[in-house]
């Protein structure tokens, strides 16, 4: 936004006026930031009358900061004036002075030649940045284009992997390349120690590659003998092993689940496997490799868990040096119409967390975000097998909602979550866990969920 003159900053810096149609949108109240990361948009809802100017304050324990601005010059004419980013490099000294404390932040409005507001929240700020590389699957990137339809430009956009960490402003394209259908590169799985990626090529689904992460991002493509066979594997922390996913892929059924060398793609014998599960459902390994846990989709299981039917989540023992299973655990078991997966263990891994699929959705696949599919966030611990609902994470405070609806089909974005992948190392003070989402983004993405 552009500066303003001393009126109108004496407008905002004199008493406002309270105004219930003024809300945040984002970021969220309480909210745990980590260090280095980029200055967040803050978005709100409209006034009656148009807004010509913002004041943002921020205090902590050791800091403020006072910033006015007026409309911003690429904001077209009549569009409402309802986001402003905290600019980058106060938004760096702000964490840095608040770093391991609270940091809080207010927004007073000019509208109609009054003051309104203020709108305010409190984060928290973890006291380190956020460690190691966040991949996700990108079905919009103009990194690798191979897929036609795209509005504006060329008519062209791509589905790839894309790498990006704390502190980035731009992303890195990991697979996926420019070309047809076959070239696109999402789906994937990444160990641990963040030395492989196992990503599905193309639209089917069936073929996999292996990617070096370490080594420039160097595809090794598995055999037309391993259709099937990789998709969203488990991988054991140092990528040497996986364990295989026996869920249905995109309603496609699955060989039964073993365990493989991910270099040679040949089965690695196991022990005390098949005696309990025959297709196990989106494995994960212990960040210590001392534990795996996965969905019970089929399998004898045991008296504790009953035979599988995809609505039990189970955590085995591990022992890599004669690559045997043991101890099954029941750690969940969903009521009916519902079901567990896509879980991922703490750092400290004697816990896990999960998603809870709500509703299948309208084309009957497990654990699908799409065509109308709802999930929440769950974790449940090793030792007693008690689960719990992550009410903050799904956007639940006190079982009431924090986040905005109403638009859109966006009548309950509470259960719009999905994938939970959890950073294997604490940073910051805390365990971080990166999840997919269909809520809305404030004011900037509120189209259907699906």
């Amino acid at each position: 936004g552009v500066p303003i003159d001393d009126a109108l900053k004496a407008i905002l810096t004199g008493p406002p006026s309270a105004d219930a149609s003024l809300k945040w949108l984002y970021p969220y109240d309480k909210t745990t930031w980590p260090l280095g990361t980029l200055a967040p948009l803050l978005q709100w809802t409209p006034t009656a009358a148009p807004i010509d100017a913002i004041y943002i304050h921020l205090t902590g324990k050791s800091y403020e900061y006072k910033g006015f601005f007026g409309r911003p010059p690429a904001l077209p004419a009549g569009a409402p004036f309802v986001h402003h980013p905290i600019p980058q490099d106060v938004w760096k000294s702000a964490l840095t002075s608040c770093a391991g404390g609270t940091l809080t932040a207010s927004v007073v409005v000019a509208s109609g030649g009054a003051a309104w507001g203020p709108i305010t929240q409190t984060w928290n700020v973890a006291s380190g940045p956020l460690k190691g590389t966040v991949y996700y699957q990108s079905y919009g990137t103009s990194l690798a284009k191979n897929y036609e339809g795209g509005i504006g430009g060329d008519g062209l956009f791509g589905g790839a992997t894309l790498a990006i960490k704390g502190g980035s402003s731009d992303p890195t394209l990991v697979a996926g390349s420019n070309g047809g259908h076959d070239a696109c590169r999402v789906c994937h799985s990444v160990s641990l120690d963040g030395s492989r990626m196992i990503v599905q090529q193309g639209l089917d689904y069936g073929a996999s590659s292996s990617y070096a992460l370490n080594g420039a991002y160097a595809e090794t493509p598995y055999g037309a003998g391993d259709i099937g066979k990789f998709g969203w594997i488990g991988m054991y922390p140092d990528g040497s092993i996986g364990l295989s996913n026996g869920a249905p892929l995109h309603a496609k059924e699955l060989p039964a689940s073993q365990l493989y060398d991910m270099a040679t793609a040949t089965v690695v014998p196991s022990v005390g496997l098949e005696a309990f599960v025959t297709k196990a459902g989106f494995p994960a390994f212990s960040p210590d490799g001392k534990h795996v846990a996965f969905s019970l989709y089929t399998g004898a299981g045991t008296a504790e868990t009953g035979p599988g039917d995809g609505s039990q989540l189970v955590a085995m023992d591990f022992d890599r040096t004669t690559n045997t299973f043991s101890n099954p655990k029941l750690l969940y078991k969903a009521p009916a119409d519902k079901a567990p997966g896509w879980v991922s263990f703490l750092p400290t891994n004697d816990a896990v967390v999960f998603v809870v699929q709500s509703r299948t959705n309208n084309a009957n696949e497990f654990m699908m975000t799409r065509y109308g599919a709802r999930g929440e966030l769950y974790w449940s611990d090793l030792a007693t097998g008690t689960a719990h609902s992550l009410d903050m994470a799904n956007g639940k405070e006190a079982g009431v909602s924090y986040l905005p609806s109403g638009a859109n089909a966006h009548d309950d974005d509470t259960t719009l979550q999905y994938e939970p992948t959890i950073n294997p190392v604490v940073s910051g003070g805390y365990a971080w866990v990166v999840f997919m989402s269909r809520r809305m983004y404030g004011n900037v993405a509120t189209i259907d969920p699906w």
